[in-house]
């Protein structure tokens, strides 16, 4: 064991740059939930927007459950780093390793649950026309 200081910003650091990335996803998501079926029902292609929808917020409830265990999972190593800071504080060994690969494992394991969902919903979305999402948000700032 390694009897050193560690940075408090590394946690901070990944998690800023995950959470930049994530804020719009969540939006459009909000906005998908609300405003979907009004948005199909007035469309001329209502059957391709039906599966586009359902393919959309599929995703939506699929990247948000990868979100949910990302967060829960962050939060653990978080504490586990917390500890450990007290531990190197009072002389006490810790594992550093450990601590990284906490960390680690909880980006891959993100990584992994949204490259998933992305595989899934490319699947479902085969064969159906995709709708951007300028054109769904132009429909509701009309």
């Amino acid at each position: 064991m390694l009897k050193t200081r560690i940075f408090p910003l590394i946690s901070l650091q990944i998690m800023a740059l995950i959470l930049v990335s994530l804020v719009p996803a969540a939006d459009t998501c909000k906005l998908m939930k609300k405003y979907s079926t009004r948005f199909c029902k007035s469309r001329v292609d209502t059957g391709n927007c039906e599966q586009w929808k359902t393919a959309r917020l599929w995703k939506c409830n699929s990247k948000a459950d990868c979100r949910e265990t990302f967060k829960n999972n962050d939060a653990d190593c978080s504490k586990t780093y917390k500890q450990a800071r007290k531990d190197n504080w009072n002389g006490k060994e810790i594992n550093i390793k450990a601590i990284g690969e906490c960390f680690s494992e909880t980006i891959e394991e993100h990584r992994e649950c949204s490259s998933i969902v992305n595989e899934i919903t490319e699947q479902m979305m085969t064969g159906v026309k995709n709708i951007s999402d300028r054109t769904f948000k132009n429909f509701i700032n009309r």
